[in-house]
This record gives structure tokens, C-alpha cells and sequence, in this order.
């Protein structure tokens, strides 16, 4: 397997105070990696880091508000060892010095070169590959993911009585973390024109999962041979996407 597809095995996040900046490297990011997290600002980064368990992050240096460098000390403070690449537009050398010295891998200069940086992420991929699980087997991994995508698109479509328009899997060490998209029956988009309803379509998709909760534990665990534990479930309206992630519980076969 080459370099590159290690890195669609990884979780990246991103985090830029620049708005078409960071749109723009999310749309590069998402054609390379398994999965791109956003955040606008240091201090979203580090919550986002937290919920999300990145594979790895790369910051802008200088941000309002949490800067990238305090986002990475905040980061290794807490244990956090995940691979780091700081960009900037500006060159200091003390500030080099300093990021390296908390274990920055690339220090990126703006504009970003994207084949610069693509080369850089595959290293880094190669590096985690040679330490991680995740690698063991990354065939049977997207054999899983697309077992996953089929069991739980026909659930939805069994038992909501409207498939997604689109769903993906992503395996991590501890998580699966699945988005269905178009989630929206022609009821609620016709009750979501009164925005006040919203809430109350969010509610209904909250209490849909908390109810079917069990049964998709169960189909998950078939397919992975581990215990995993349902811990968290959004709701997007403008798009219809409902986000589910299960934490693998338990690191062993289950019989």
C-alpha cells in the first residue's frame, strides 16, 4: 500500500482564523484524508481536538484569541502527542525554535505549497502507520467501513421509512464515526420552513437514536468483533445530517 493511502486512513484537523483559507485547504484535505475537522480559532481547536482525538493537527501560528503555538502547548500539557504542523506568514526564527522544541513536525510557510505539504502528511502517515493498530490490516478496515455503510443504510431506510442520501464510515483506534446524509423526510422540511421548528426536528432525531440505540451497538459490534458504546449524536438542519460516534469499548474479539 502506498504512502498516500495510509493518509485516507487518518483524521486531520485544521485550524485557521482565515475563512477562505481554511475552506479552501479543507476542500484539498477531504480528497486525501479519511476525515477533515475545521475549527476557526485556537480556542475551537483545542475543544474540537478533545472531542474529536485527531491522528494529526495542522495550526495557523497566529490566531485572535488562543494563538496556534498556545493551542499546542495546551495540547501537550494534557498529554496530547499527536503529529503537528504549524503554518504561518511569517518566518521567526525564536518561534521555530520553540515549536520544535514541543514537537512540531513541519513548520509551513504561507502560501502553502499543497505538494509540499501532501508529501509532508504522507511522511507523517508513514510514521503512525508504523506505530499504530489502525495499519494492521487496512484492507479488512475498509471492509468493515463498507459492511457498516450497508447494515446501517438499510436500518435507517427499515425503520425511519427514508434511506440517507449518502453515509460514510470512519474507523479510528477508539471510535466509528458514521454521518448519514439527507436525513430529512418531506414532513419535517415542510415544518422547518417556520424555523421554530427546528429544535424540535432535533429533538425528534435525539430521541430517534437514543431509542434504536441498541440495535445499532449490536450491528456495529457484529461487524468489527468489539464491544462499542454509542457516545454522541448531532443533527445538522441545513443539511440534513445526523453524525453518530461509538467508542470502542473493549480492545478484544468478542465471542
Amino acid at each position: 500500500m502506498t504512502a498516500d493511502m495510509y493518509l485516507t486512513q487518518l483524521k486531520i484537523l485544521y485550524v485557521e482564523d482565515d475563512d477562505d483559507t481554511r475552506e479552501n485547504l479543507k476542500q484539498y484535505l477531504r480528497k486525501k484524508a479519511g476525515k477533515v475537522v475545521t475549527a476557526a480559532d485556537g480556542a475551537e481547536g483545542l475543544r474540537k481536538y478533545e472531542e474529536e482525538k485527531p491522528d494529526i493537527v495542522i495550526a495557523d501560528l497566529l490566531m485572535p484569541g488562543l494563538s496556534g503555538m498556545e493551542m499546542l502547548k495546551r495540547i501537550r500539557a494534557q498529554g496530547g502527542r499527536c503529529p503537528f504542523i504549524i503554518t504561518s506568514s511569517v518566518s521567526e526564527t525564536d518561534t521555530i525554535i520553540e515549536a520544535v522544541d514541543l514537537g512540531i513536525v513541519k513548520y509551513v510557510l504561507k502560501p502553502i505549497i499543497l505538494d509540499k505539504l501532501l508529501d509532508t502528511l504522507n511522511k507523517v502517515a508513514e510514521e503512525i502507520r508504523k506505530g499504530s493498530p489502525l495499519f494492521d490490516d487496512v484492507e479488512k478496515k475498509l471492509e468493515m467501513e463498507s459492511r457498516i455503510k450497508q447494515a446501517v443504510t438499510a436500518f435507517l431506510k427499515q425503520t425511519v421509512g427514508k434511506g440517507p442520501r449518502d453515509l460514510t464510515v470512519f474507523i479510528s483506534d477508539e471510535n466509528v464515526e458514521i454521518s448519514a446524509y439527507g436525513m430529512i423526510t418531506p414532513l419535517e422540511r415542510k415544518l422547518m420552513e417556520d424555523k421554530h421548528n427546528i429544535s424540535l426536528i432535533e429533538h425528534i432525531h435525539t430521541s430517534y437514536y437514543k431509542v434504536v440505540r441498541p440495535e445499532l451497538e449490536y450491528k456495529i459490534k457484529e461487524i468489527i468483533g468489539m464491544e462499542v458504546q454509542m457516545v454522541q449524536t448531532g443533527f445538522t438542519a441545513g443539511t440534513g445530517t445526523d453524525t453518530l460516534s461509538f467508542r470502542i469499548s473493549a480492545r478484544v474479539k468478542c465471542l
